[in-house]
């Protein structure tokens, strides 16, 4: 999840950030019409994009089909134009490069829509890869692969309830899973993942990689939901040794 506090949408932070230098994308969306309350881009829309600045042309929703083969080809073609039009540049390994990648973890160890026993996993070829039956509804969706999740300069992981304790404590501690959870897969090409909870959540006894909010979510006012972040997102959060505030 990416979590946005509701003071980036107020003054005097609404009108300090340089909008025009953010592109965004989602790291995974539901295939399902844009007005959908299930969609990613319809709950992002009324918790933070109808509020700033950002130019239209600027945020990347899916092309809603029925199909979602169809909507994952459409997509990736969208981020190749953005590597053509020299907006998105490319990893070493030849995948879109986002500055930063911000993920949650399901208890279930998935990250975006890559989960533990389904296929899309493993795709390492394709920018964006599809499902048909994902263990979470809606059945349908569309997710980025992890070549491209960990082409990204910067990975943020955001944790915020005691039900992801086990995940994070496997992850963590590096414990033999078979087959690895997919959350333990995540990690920035020659970066450590920055891994964010709230106190009474996953634990957080190892401060070299695992990142403290410094108050609980539920009383800062944030909203939340999955996307990829292109350019500048430092007037979000800052990054202190190992420690993330929230202006």
């Amino acid at each position: 999840m990416v979590f946005f506090p509701r003071k980036m949408t107020e003054a005097p932070m609404k009108e300090t950030i340089d909008w025009s230098k953010w592109w965004i994308v989602w790291g995974d969306e539901r295939v399902v019409p844009l007005d959908d309350p299930q969609s990613n881009y319809y709950l992002a829309l009324n918790g933070f994009l109808s509020k700033v600045a950002i130019p239209k042309n600027q945020i990347f929703p899916i092309h809603y089909s029925p199909s979602s083969e169809a909507v994952a080809k459409d997509y990736e073609a969208q981020l190749k134009k953005l590597v053509e039009q020299k907006v998105l540049p490319l990893s070493a390994t030849g995948f879109p490069k986002f500055d930063l990648m911000l993920l949650g973890i399901g208890p279930d160890g998935h990250v975006a829509s890559l989960f533990p026993n389904l296929p899309q996993r493993y795709d390492k070829t394709n920018w964006v890869t599809y499902l048909n039956d994902s263990p979470k509804p809606p059945p349908k969706r569309i997710t980025f692969t992890f070549p491209v999740i960990n082409s990204a300069d910067h990975i943020a992981m955001v944790v915020t309830g005691k039900e992801l304790a086990e995940a994070v404590d496997i992850t963590l501690e590096q414990k033999p899973i078979i087959p690895p959870l997919p959350c333990s897969e995540v990690k920035a090409q020659g970066r450590e993942p920055r891994k964010l909870s709230r106190k009474g959540g996953a634990r957080t006894e190892n401060p070299t990689r695992f990142i403290s909010l410094p108050h609980d979510l539920s009383s800062s006012g944030v909203n939340a939901t999955p996307l990829g972040i292109r350019r500048n997102f430092v007037l979000m959060a800052h990054f202190e040794g190992n420690r993330m505030t929230i202006p």
